[in-house]
């Protein structure tokens, strides 16, 4: 599983062989949670024509509506293979300007 995407403190686009997966940071009123979904194939025909613009879209609306898309997370049977790729991923990130360190 390899990181494809982001927006920080949002979502991780994520894929694995033919599939793509969408980790979802949701903010609750009283708590944060974070969902797993792995796309559907209507989901990843729009992801495939209209890229970050439909991740984004679908991360708004799972974000909106999380108890609509908690019969799919799939947090628990694949959260440690996703933590493990985005931790490889930011170890390999390269620091944006303005993101902080020494001049």
């Amino acid at each position: 599983m390899e990181v494809q995407d982001q927006v920080d403190g949002g979502w991780f686009l994520l894929r694995e062989g033919n599939h793509h997966y969408l980790a979802v940071n949701c903010h609750l009123p009283l708590v944060d949670i974070s969902l797993l979904i792995r796309l559907e194939p209507d989901e990843e025909t729009e992801l495939h024509a209209l890229g970050r613009t439909f991740a984004d879209y679908l991360a708004a609306k799972v974000a909106y509506w999380p108890d609509r898309y908690r019969p799919r997370d799939l947090d628990r049977e694949l959260g440690a293979e996703v933590d493990a790729a985005v931790a490889r991923w930011r170890a390999g990130a390269v620091p944006r300007e303005g993101s902080g360190g020494s001049a």
